[in-house]
């Protein structure tokens, strides 16, 4: 029997952590088993071909709310051109309602439901014995016209029993994407617009599985492992142990990212976390509103005080990357109050504001109770809320049009000097800087053309100088700091500066009396400063901006300041800047 375990992933960066469960739990079958992931950027029919021109006796199809619409139609199409093939459905988007998924799809023969690494295997057995697939609990199927359920499957108990999904022979080709992995599953909260509601309790991984499977990613030098566990420090010594094994196996390289929630860290998780090397860890926040009425609605029982407490310890360390979360569209939170927690969380400091809107997920209690709440969704996937009796479309759009904005500059990074003098410097909301950005931003029509990555530090100047925000040439002077903090391209555009000849002889002089190629670039080795500038860029500014990084004082001191932007550690896709102030000329 020949078989197909296959999705269509949000982004090509992503990887199936669901088909490597199954992959690994049915490799000792008699069957020929391929495992092929795609993107919902693949055109569809490019897909068909490829999967039809296999000859495949079944292909499973792991669905989700990103690829639901994309993967029903190659799937019909399967079917069309080759009735005998078997096709299978599993995931969070058909588990909940499967029959009634079953029955609107007349092409489709079976759904695993739930937890899918066991029942894959003993439905898999029952295809290569022949038998039926009754006594194979957590299916529903196509039994001639009818549509049978089978008994729902009790949960895995014992996690170790689920075999590591990854091996060393594909480990190259996901060093640059993003490697999911979970230490435990279930959460120990009840948020209504969450699946993980739904199943009570959390299970863990043992501390030997886990401290095993990640030494596998430290040694293979995996770029950034996520872990997908819905509440990471549910249990406060399964994460400091985590933690602490992470930080004895540090490769220099690899990242971590945790889903952590504020007020269940311990002072000695914050300790560990806090001496931990830069970039080691990133940790998003599931902040979703600080409107009480609205977290007592949604039953999410965090105090937003303890939180950002919480918070700003962590970003005292200044060392984690620190993403915090907001939904806008739930019960009870007008567009105003949704514009308080936006500012409420902007004060914060994190690196990323996630701005997300609310989806109805079937099997989720907000979804089952949407008509107590005026909700307008989509009916196709993701499910995305509209309006409600609290927010209408107007202003929903409208925080459309402002996430779209604070991504491309709040949460972009390539903006964060200027960003913080000029919303520091002028005591203006950050909801209501974005919100009066978003409507210029439309009235100059910028919403209805393609804009390139240089142009928005211009669009960004000529906002501010049209509003009075700031002095323009400090602004100015800022923005060009932020853009060659951020890009090692000299773009012809306002903010770029031309320097005779004379300039660049004069840093090179300075450059060598510093023995510069060996105390700065010796990571280089014995290369040339001829050479070496050519990974770097010397700019002049006439005030100092490093004194405005990091949210300084913004006094302004007028004085003559060089600043080299070395990139020698990066791409020129994605320079790693590192940025050093020249001594003055004579010092």
């Amino acid at each position: 029997m020949k078989v197909l375990l296959t999705t269509l992933n949000a982004k090509w960066s992503q990887s199936a952590l669901a088909l490597r469960y199954i992959r690994e739990s049915v490799k000792d079958l008699s069957i020929h088993l391929d495992m092929v992931e795609y993107t919902i950027n693949a055109h569809w029919d490019d897909v068909l071909r490829q999967i039809h021109r296999e000859k495949y006796d079944l292909v499973l199809f792991s669905v989700y709310i990103w690829n639901r619409n994309e993967t029903v139609r190659i799937a019909k199409h399967l079917k069309k051109m080759r009735p005998e093939l078997t096709i299978a459905f599993g995931g969070p988007e058909v588990s909940y309602q499967s029959s009634d998924v079953l029955e609107g799809y007349p092409w489709l023969d079976v759904i695993l439901v739930g937890e899918g690494e066991v029942t894959a295997r003993a439905y898999l057995e029952a295809m290569v014995k022949g038998q039926s697939p009754s006594a194979v609990s957590g299916l529903v199927y196509r039994q001639g016209q009818a549509v049978v359920a089978t008994l729902p499957r009790p949960r895995i108990q014992e996690l170790d029993q689920v075999p590591f999904p990854y091996i060393p022979g594909e480990m190259d080709s996901l060093k640059n994407r993003l490697v999911y992995y979970e230490s435990s599953r279930g959460c120990p909260y009840d948020c209504q617009y969450c699946l993980s509601s739904t199943i009570k309790g959390v299970r863990f991984l043992s501390p030997d599985r886990v401290k095993a499977d990640l030494t596998f990613f430290a040694d293979h030098r995996v770029a950034t492992v996520k872990f997908v566990d819905r509440t990471f420090n549910a249990n406060g010594q399964h994460a400091q142990t985590i933690i602490e094994h992470i930080l004895a196996i540090d490769n220099g390289v690899t990242k971590w990212h945790f889903e952590v929630s504020a007020d269940r860290l311990t002072p000695d998780l914050i300790r560990l976390l806090k001496g931990a090397r830069s970039g080691l860890f990133q940790l998003e926040i599931g902040v979703q509103s600080t409107y009480p009425p609205t977290l007592k609605e949604i039953r999410r029982f965090v105090d937003f005080d303890q939180l950002a407490a919480v918070v700003d310890q962590l970003v005292e360390g200044d060392n984690l990357h620190l993403h915090l979360d907001l939904i806008a569209g739930l019960p009870f939170e007008s567009y105003d109050q949704f514009l308080q927690s936006f500012d409420d969380v902007s004060r914060l400091g994190p690196d990323m504001l996630q701005l997300g809107f609310l989806k109805l997920l079937h099997g989720s209690g907000l979804r089952d109770r949407k008509k107590q709440y005026g909700f307008v969704h989509s009916d196709e996937p993701p499910y995305e809320v509209l309006a409600t009796h609290d927010i209408n479309c107007d202003q929903m759009l409208m925080l459309k049009d402002i996430e779209h904005l604070l991504d491309h500059y709040g949460n972009s990074g390539r903006f964060s000097t200027s960003l913080s003098y000029i919303l520091k410097g002028n005591g203006i909301r950050p909801s209501k800087f974005y919100e009066a950005l978003a409507v210029w931003w439309r009235v100059e029509g910028h919403d209805k053309r393609s804009i390139g990555a240089g142009e928005y530090y211009e669009l960004l100047e000529a906002f501010c100088r049209g509003r009075g925000f700031g002095d323009p040439r400090v602004l100015h002077e800022l923005l060009r700091y932020d853009y060659y903090s951020s890009t090692s391209k000299r773009t012809q555009m306002a903010l770029v500066e031309t320097y005779p000849p004379t300039f660049m002889d004069e840093t090179i002089e300075d450059l060598h009396a510093m023995n510069a190629e060996e105390v700065w670039f010796g990571h280089l080795g014995k290369k040339p400063l001829k050479n070496i500038l050519r990974q770097v860029k010397v700019e002049a500014f006439p005030l100092d901006p490093l004194a405005f990084e990091k949210g300084g004082d913004g006094q302004v001191e007028w004085v003559d300041t060089r600043v080299l932007f070395d990139y020698t550690s990066g791409t020129e896709k994605r320079p790693a800047c590192r940025v050093r102030r020249l001594p003055k000329r004579g010092e």
